[in-house]
C-alpha cells in the first residue's frame, strides 16, 4: 500500500500525489472530482489539502497540459413513485422508479458546447483568451454546482487507455448483435407477487448511499454511455452499435480492472483471497458475446471461465472434479498441472451499470469459492501455512441466498448455464428485481467478507 504523509508540504508535492493517485487507477489512469476531493480534502484524509488549493492546483495542472479534464452532457438520476400496473411478475403496486432529467441548472458561463459539456482536449491552449475563459468556467461551474463533482473526470493521459464517450473506441473488441433466447425452463413461471413499498423505500436507500459514498469514474463514463445509446436507438444503427460496442468495452473493463486482474494481496479487499494465500486459480475469461439494448436494459449473454491447477499426479481430485461436472482446459494444462473448471453462459438484463457489477461480481466469486470448496482438502495439503478452516471451506455460501433469488440454481451444484429468474426486458421492473433480490444483502455480504479477510489477515501476519 501506498505510504502516505501526515500533510502534503507544498505546491509541487501535491502535483506529484495527485498524479500519484491518477496512476493508480488502473488502465484509465482518471477519476471523479469527488474521489480527488475526498481524497485530499475531506476531515478523514491525511493529507490536509483545502479544497480551494486543490482546485486551483487542478486548474493549473490542465493549463500546463498535465492532466484533462472531461464532463458528458449531464443529466440527473432520480427516482420517484409511480402506481404500475402490467409488470410480468410483480401485482399492481405502487413503485419507486428510477427517473433521467437533464441538467437545468442556472447559467454558469457561457463556453462552446460540443457533444460533451467540458473537455479540454478540444480546447485551443494557444489562445490565452480561450483557456483562461474555460477555466473559469470550470472554477464557477465546481462552485455553483455542487453534484458537478459527480460527472467531472480528471483524467491523466500519459500512458493510459483511451477516455471516450462519443467518439469511435478505436479498440479491437468484438461483440454480437444477434437475437437472444434464453432457456425458458430456467425462467420463473409462477404466479405474480408483491414487494412492498416500505421495502422499496430501504431498498432505495442504499442504493442512493452507494451512488454517493462509492460513485467512480466507470459509473458515470459508463451511464454516460448508455444514455447516449438511448438516445441514438431509433436514429443511426451504425452510431448505435458503436456505443454498445464501447458500452461493453468499458463495462468488461470496469470489472476486470476492480476484481478480476489483480495481482496481488490487499487486506482491505477480500477480492484478493485467491491472491493473497497464494492459491492455484485463476479467471480465464469474462466476457460479453452479445449485447441487445431495449430502452435502457441491456440483455446479454456473457462467458465466464476459470479454473484450478492441479498436480497431474492428483488423480483422484481430478477424477471427482470431472464427475461433478467440472471439465478440462488442456490449451491452460502444463506439462505438471491439469487445469479444470468450468465455461459458463450467463443470459442477464441489466437495468444499469450497478446491478451489472454486483451481480456479475457475485456469480462469479460464488463459483470460484464453490471451486475452491470442492478442492478443499487439496487447497489445505497445497497450502498448510494458512491453516485453512470450515469458515474458508465454506465461503460460498455467502453468495448463495442472493444467487439462488436470481437464478435456477441448486445449494453446491454447478450450473453451466445460468438464466436470470425473472427475465424482462422492463428496465423498471428489473431494477425493483434486482434491489429486494440483491441490493438489500450487499451491505451483509460486503462487511462480513470484510470482516473475516481482515481478521485472517491480522491473525497471519502475527503468527507467520
Amino acid at each position: 500500500m501506498m505510504i502516505e504523509i501526515e500533510k502534503v508540504n507544498n505546491d509541487v508535492e501535491l502535483e506529484a500525489r495527485i498524479i500519484e493517485y491518477l496512476i493508480s487507477k488502473g488502465k484509465i489512469r482518471a477519476c471523479l472530482l469527488h474521489k480527488i476531493l475526498k481524497r485530499f480534502c475531506s476531515a478523514k484524509s491525511s493529507f490536509k489539502v483545502k479544497k480551494s488549493e486543490l482546485i486551483s492546483k487542478l486548474a493549473s495542472m490542465l493549463k500546463a497540459r498535465k492532466i484533462e479534464i472531461i464532463i458528458a452532457e449531464p443529466f440527473d438520476v432520480d427516482w420517484k413513485v409511480t402506481r404500475i400496473n402490467g409488470f410480468k411478475y410483480l401485482n399492481e403496486n405502487d413503485y419507486i422508479i428510477r427517473t433521467f432529467q437533464e441538467w437545468n441548472d442556472p447559467n454558469i458561463g457561457d463556453i462552446p458546447r460540443m457533444d460533451y459539456l467540458f473537455d479540454s482536449r478540444r480546447i485551443d491552449f494557444n489562445n490565452d483568451a480561450i483557456v483562461s475563459k474555460s477555466i473559469g468556467w470550470l472554477k464557477k461551474a465546481i462552485k455553483k454546482v455542487p453534484r458537478i463533482k459527480y460527472k467531472m473526470m480528471i483524467y491523466f493521459p500519459e500512458k493510459s487507455k483511451k477516455l471516450n464517450i462519443y467518439e469511435n473506441l478505436e479498440e479491437n473488441y468484438n461483440l454480437g448483435f444477434a437475437s437472444i433466447d434464453p432457456p425458458k425452463n430456467l425462467i420463473y413461471s409462477g404466479p405474480k407477487f408483491d414487494i412492498n413499498i416500505e421495502e422499496q423505500e430501504k431498498n432505495l436507500k442504499i442504493v442512493q448511499a452507494y451512488r454517493s459514498n462509492y460513485m467512480c469514474l466507470y459509473i458515470t463514463l459508463i451511464e454516460a454511455i448508455q444514455e447516449a445509446i438511448v438516445k441514438a436507438q431509433n436514429l443511426n444503427e451504425k452510431v448505435h452499435k458503436e456505443l454498445v460496442r464501447k458500452f461493453a468495452f468499458y463495462c468488461i473493463m470496469f470489472v476486470r480492472s476492480d476484481w478480476v486482474e489483480l495481482t496481488k494481496g490487499n487486506p482491505y479487499r477480500w477480492e484478493t483471497f485467491f491472491q493473497a494465500f497464494k492459491l492455484p486459480f485463476k479467471i480465464l475469461n469474462l466476457e460479453f458475446n452479445t449485447i441487445k439494448f431495449h430502452g435502457r436494459t441491456f440483455e446479454s449473454i456473457a462467458r465466464y471461465r476459470y479454473c484450478i491447477f492441479v498436480k497431474k499426479k492428483e488423480v483422484a481430485l481430478i477424477q471427482k472434479l470431472k464427475h461433478l461436472g467440472y471439465k478440462e482446459f488442456k490449451e491452460e494444462s502444463t506439462k505438471d498441472l491439469v487445469a479444470i473448471g468450468m465455461d459458463h453462459k450467463i443470459y442477464i438484463p441489466c437495468p444499469s451499470i450497478e446491478h451489472f457489477f454486483f451481480i456479475f461480481k457475485y456469480i462469479c466469486y460464488y463459483h470460484a469459492f464453490l471451486l475452491f470448496h470442492h478442492s478443499f482438502e487439496y487447497m489445505r495439503e497445497v497450502r498448510p501455512e494458512f491453516r485453512f478452516s470450515r469458515k474458508e471451506e465454506m465461503l460460498h455460501e455467502v453468495f448463495y441466498p442472493i444467487l439462488s433469488n436470481l437464478f435456477n440454481i441448486k445449494y453446491g451444484s454447478i450450473s453451466k448455464t445460468l438464466v436470470f429468474k425473472y427475465y424482462t426486458l422492463d428496465s423498471r421492473e428489473l431494477e425493483i428485481h434486482y434491489n429486494s433480490f440483491m441490493i438489500s444483502k450487499i451491505k451483509y455480504i460486503e462487511t462480513k467478507l470484510f470482516n473475516y479477510f481482515m481478521l485472517k489477515h491480522s491473525i497471519l501476519i502475527k503468527d507467520l
